[in-house]
């Protein structure tokens, strides 16, 4: 009898370095200079180093809250709702690929800048994979 082996196909993925912007943030709360300031995450913050949120921002929270809505963080791979949506208007809700669950969707953050990345990745791992592309959509 022969044990059964589970290789990932990402196995030949190496570990992406750390991100530098999260290592600006380590630092400043590491650093015990009195006159430092956090310039590493773009975040507004008052004198007192707590977060300070701008009247627009409180005005959506109250219009979200008044629908229900929360501000969980979503899961990397986005909202499974609208990865489910997406590849059933894609390729319709009984078409085999979706049947077979052989369609991978996943939710880019910041539009065509993630999609990119998302191509260049698949192409540098997985060679011969294919990738659809909307037809019209921004230059390649």
């Amino acid at each position: 009898m022969t044990a059964a082996v589970n290789v990932s196909r990402f196995e030949g993925v190496a570990m992406a370095p750390p991100d530098p912007i999260l290592g600006v943030s380590e630092a400043f709360r590491a650093d015990t200079d009195v006159k430092k300031l956090n310039l590493g995450v773009g975040a507004y913050r008052t004198e007192e180093l707590q977060p300070y949120v701008l009247d627009v921002v409180k005005k959506a929270e109250n219009l979200m809250l008044e629908r229900g809505e929360n501000k969980e963080y979503l899961a990397i791979e986005g909202l499974a709702a609208f990865n489910k949506a997406t590849a059933e208007l894609l390729f319709g809700a009984d078409n085999p690929v979706i049947k077979q669950q052989r369609v991978a969707t996943v939710q880019g953050l910041s539009g065509t800048g993630s999609l990119r990345l998302a191509a260049a990745f698949i192409e540098r791992y997985f060679p011969g994979a294919q990738v659809l592309i909307s037809s019209p959509t921004w230059g390649v």
